[in-house]
């Protein structure tokens, strides 16, 4: 019932980290097409068979999956024996509440890391080039320039979002 969680949790952190990693790079190769044409139709961009065009970004993505989902294995395990450990007063397999509780704090760890590496890989994606100039036209480009299209920035997003309700609240 609990065997990968035990497996899991009998390991440490850094093996755990290491698990994660490699876990990831796997999935990452596997499904960058498919993550490719997800961000593509969110983009409106044409659908493609291209290699080339299908794995651009896969730096990022692979860099993205891997750190995301390393730091999920490590703080997870890390947050698991400790809520064992104040609860059993050893360090014995959490409850099913307790797994729940160690996942999502595990995913909200590496959600600090992972966001700014997720834009910057959907940037890459839409406009090509090297992951370096992604990162820097995207640390030097003024979100209101209309020669970048904040369209799917995540701020524009939002504040388009609160615009709306704004709109929609006042002219009812």
């Amino acid at each position: 019932k609990y065997y990968c969680l035990l497996m899991a949790s009998n390991l440490s952190e850094k093996q755990n980290f290491a698990l994660g990693t490699i876990a990831a790079f796997i999935e990452s190769i596997i499904l960058q097409p498919t993550l490719y044409w997800k961000n593509a139709r969110a983009q409106n961009l044409p659908f493609t068979c291209n290699i080339r065009v299908i794995y651009r970004g896969t730096g990022a993505s692979t860099f993205n999956e891997c750190q995301m989902m390393a730091v999920q294995f490590a703080s997870t395990s890390f947050i698991q024996k400790r809520i064992a450990m104040i609860t059993t007063s050893s360090y014995s397999v959490a409850s099913k509440n307790d797994d729940v509780i160690s996942a999502a704090l595990g995913g909200l760890a590496s959600s600090i890391f992972s966001c700014p590496i997720e834009l910057t890989m959907i940037q890459q994606q839409a406009k090509g080039g090297s992951l370096f100039a992604t990162v820097r036209n995207l640390l030097h480009q003024p979100l209101n320039n209309n020669t970048y299209n904040n369209t799917y920035h995540p701020i524009h997003i939002q504040s388009h979002h609160i615009n709306s309700l704004n709109t929609s609240t006042t002219t009812r």
